[in-house]
């Protein structure tokens, strides 16, 4: 008779809607959607019964697609994120963890992200601890199937301590339609990954 313990199942629809509602998350606060990605997140579907707060999160997006034209989308972006000088918005680690921009933990993002072996693109003139491009990585490192504890270290380290609070602002910000679903499903995923983490 084995004595080995059984590893728990792999929930792997949960798995793929985590690296997905990053990735989407990713591209919707690099830059505002065009109407073709409107109408597909208009359809947006997924399979398997997701905790709460993910799929409300997905259908907020999903219902808020499709009330919403590319060019509304756009000028909700400009007004958040770019502004005359600033937007309402300002969607830096280093600036909710330390109140300036391009700070420690920016450093300490960079030092990690070469120890993982992930380069910023080459296209890409935002810091790396840009929103974005966080959600972006965890969309990577969530598809890298061999390494949970990388994953949930990554959380807890780089995203845990600030972006819950980015996305409530973002979601309770002035100007705030669209993107106030978009804040919904990051605090959806979110909430899905502390408790993960906690429970690790």
């Amino acid at each position: 008779m084995s004595t080995d313990f059984e590893q728990p199942a792999r929930d792997e629809a949960l798995e793929r809607a985590r690296a997905e509602a990053y990735s989407l998350l990713g591209a919707l606060l690099r830059q505002p959607p065009a109407e073709e990605l409107l109408a597909r997140l208009g359809d947006l579907q997924w399979e398997g019964d997701l905790p709460h707060p993910l799929a409300a999160g997905l259908e907020e997006v999903r219902n808020s697609s499709a009330a919403y034209s590319a060019e509304a989308a756009a000028e909700e972006f400009r007004l958040l994120f770019v502004g005359l000088g600033r937007g309402e918005i300002v969607p830096y680690a280093s600036w909710y963890r330390e109140g300036v921009l391009k700070a420690g933990p920016l450093a300490r993002l960079r030092s990690d992200l070469a120890a993982l072996g992930i380069a910023p693109a080459s296209e890409s003139s935002e810091p790396e601890d840009h929103a974005a491009l966080l959600c972006e990585t965890m969309a990577l490192l969530a598809r890298e199937e061999a390494d949970q504890k990388a994953y949930t270290e990554f959380f807890r380290e780089h995203l845990a301590p600030w972006m819950f609070d980015f996305f409530r602002d973002l979601r309770g910000a002035r100007n705030a339609g669209f993107y106030r679903a978009v804040a919904s499903l990051g605090l959806g995923v979110l909430e899905v990954d502390r408790s993960l983490a906690e429970s690790s």
